[in-house]
């Protein structure tokens, strides 16, 4: 073994044990510092500053093989197992790379856009290996990515926008195209659940979001109609979504449930000037209404049942419920129950404790990105104020909750890089667009 493999194995031993998420005994838990909420706000200049440290963070944690290509490594929620990104957007390549590419952007680092650069090629280097598998082994279910936008090609379309937008390389658009060229291979009604995180919900918001993909008429429309046609679960008299195969009931939410759902919907409708789909949008509202508990002041989380408990993020709760709202309130969808509904929304992020992890998934992150949307700046700069002073005094950013300890990660959606993002989204919030 020559000294390039003894320092990538090397580095591959050391960040495999420094992610792995250990539970702490009851002495290490009293030392972490309880974030709570504060009146001061974080200025956009320190906001700049936390997004460098992050970005440096990143830079840090990655992987370089004896051939040069960087690798980062994150922990199988499911197995535990330590695994290298791939290409998705929340826990991939693509993520990575919209975050340093959107810092590089704002930046005159020239050593920053030389790293994310090279960031924003190796994620181009991964689709382009997906995409000549996919046409290797055929365009079928067993083979095909996922839909959404978590890991699915969903996200790979949201990433790519963004790409262009912070990059302006023109082989980002070649991989739009070709993007596209694969999803039209597909029989959308044949694939994915209807949630915007692996399903064919996420891929519709993500088609419907980004002008150079409101074209695609016909694939919007296929898109439109297989989920319209997922509305198969019978509940209190009507027909509703079951966004996971084995819970044979709706839940709430953005990421995996009806709000999420409704806003790519609603979307589609109005691209394709159709009202068809405004009956099954109006009882995804009225579910979301009906769903509110009153109980813990906030949406329950109906992964379990009865509920135990809530979230406090994208997927599930409050804030990501408050992002699909606005979102197609801004988008021309009225009536009472979403008004009410925007309320509950606001009443119970503004009411509710900061979440013990910080990132963008079920993290404070989400709640930034929540206030961001409704344009409530100040908020957000005050959760990232908190946000940066616990950091300062416990020398990191809360990546895991309190039983575990501080597993680092890159990833967008639960690590450093969504963190970063929100720092620029906050800073810039006109060139640096939400990746929700």
């Amino acid at each position: 073994m020559d000294e390039k493999d003894e320092a990538f194995d090397l580095a591959l031993f050391e960040r495999s044990i420094m992610q792995y998420p250990v539970k702490l005994n009851e002495a290490d838990r009293d030392k972490i510092i309880v974030l709570k909420k504060t009146d001061s706000v974080l200025s956009k200049e320190q906001a700049l500053q936390e997004a460098r440290k992050l970005f440096d963070m990143v830079h840090k944690l990655s992987i370089p093989s004896p051939d040069g290509k960087l690798f980062w490594g994150y922990i199988n929620e499911s197995d535990f197992a330590f695994r290298f990104c791939e290409f998705g957007l929340t826990n991939g390549l693509i993520g990575i790379a919209v975050f340093t590419a959107g810092y590089a952007m704002l930046s005159d680092d020239e050593q920053a856009k030389i790293f994310s650069e090279k960031v924003v090629n190796e994620a181009v280097t991964e689709l382009e290996r997906m995409y000549g598998y996919l046409e290797e082994k055929g365009f079928t279910a067993e083979h095909a990515p996922y839909l959404g936008e978590s890991d699915g090609i969903g996200g790979v379309l949201t990433g790519l926008a963004l790409l262009k937008r912070y990059t302006h390389r023109t082989d980002i658009e070649a991989l739009q195209e070709k993007t596209l060229y694969t999803l039209r291979q597909f029989d959308l009604s044949k694939y994915g659940a209807p949630d915007r995180m692996i399903g064919m919900s996420g891929l519709l918001s993500s088609l419907c979001r980004f002008e150079e993909y409101q074209n695609q008429k016909e694939l919007i429309q296929n898109a439109a109609d297989s989920l319209l046609a997922m509305k198969t679960l019978e509940y209190k008299g009507k027909r509703i979504w079951k966004p996971f195969q084995n819970i044979e009931r709706p839940i709430s939410g953005a990421g995996h449930g009806i709000a999420g759902i409704a806003e790519a919907l609603f979307a589609a409708s109005k691209i394709l000037d159709d009202n068809k789909y405004l009956p099954a949008i109006d009882e995804a509202i009225q579910f979301e209404h009906e769903s509110y508990s009153p109980k813990f002041g906030t949406w329950s989380d109906l992964r379990s049942y009865p509920p135990t408990g809530y979230m406090h993020g994208y997927c599930s709760g409050s804030a990501g419920i408050g992002i699909m709202l606005e979102r197609m309130r801004k988008n021309g969808y009225t009536g009472n129950l979403l008004d009410e509904c925007i309320h509950l929304a606001e009443q119970s992020t503004d009411s509710l404790p900061l979440n013990q992890r910080d990132h963008l998934c079920c993290g404070n992150s989400a709640i930034v990105e929540y206030y961001l949307t409704v344009d409530r700046y100040e908020e957000a700069g005050k959760v990232l104020y908190a946000m940066q002073k616990r950091c300062e005094q416990d020398g990191n950013y809360r990546y895991m909750a309190y039983q575990f300890n501080n597993s680092l990660t890159a990833s967008l959606f639960y690590g450093a890089s969504g963190i970063g993002y929100e720092m620029l989204r906050y800073a810039e919030p006109d060139k640096i667009l939400s990746v929700l």
